[in-house]
């Protein structure tokens, strides 16, 4: 004797064609391709969740080696900030950004 619970996935994939086992299923495919559409990649900006990181993670490399070569230059140079204010600009703005987009990552997770 088998038992069969209507209304669930299971029971569709046994063989049930009943209505309560047919909209089970149907809901259960939309659930697995919303969550692998979410996973993938994001439909407004092209780019998977793990790139998004790799961005961050360069900017943020990108922002330490310029502010770690305009510490270098500072203890080179004497007197004058001119050779070096660039580079402390540049791993500000990498760093910002980096910032940014974490931010950006982070918060709509969040909400969810």
């Amino acid at each position: 004797m088998t038992v069969v619970t209507h209304g669930t996935r299971s029971a569709y994939n046994k063989g049930c064609r009943c209505e309560a086992c047919r909209e089970a299923s149907r809901l259960a495919r939309a659930r697995q391709r919303a969550a692998a559409s979410d996973r993938a990649v994001d439909a407004a900006v092209g780019v998977t969740m793990s790139a998004r990181w790799v961005l961050v993670v360069g900017l943020a490399v990108a922002g330490g080696a310029s502010l770690s070569h305009a510490r270098r230059l500072r203890e080179a140079a004497s007197g004058s900030m001119e050779p070096y204010w660039r580079w402390i600009l540049a791993g500000a703005v990498f760093l910002t950004m980096a910032a940014g987009i974490t931010a950006s990552i982070i918060l709509p997770a969040s909400q969810d």
